[in-house]
């Protein structure tokens, strides 16, 4: 099993760098880096605070479905 991530198209959308993100965040830029290029799946804490501080920035509601999205067609390993 797979994820799909649209943090990075949100992200850029707002105009904000990884930098920029992590600090409104509270984590480093490598973990931004490693979460948006698939090598690392957030925290649930971490995912909620991803999507509310993107909901407040964006003026739209955003939920960690619209970040990360598990695609069940792939095999895990």
């Amino acid at each position: 099993m797979r994820y799909t991530i649209s943090l990075r198209e949100l992200r850029q959308q707002l105009g904000l760098s990884q930098s920029e993100l992590a600090n409104l965040v509270n984590v480093s830029v490598m973990h931004i880096n490693h979460i948006e290029n698939g090598r690392r799946l957030p925290s649930l804490f971490i995912a909620f605070k991803l999507a509310r501080v993107l909901s407040e920035l964006s003026g739209q509601k955003i939920y960690i479905e619209d970040l990360f999205q598990v695609d069940d067609n792939t095999e895990e390993g």
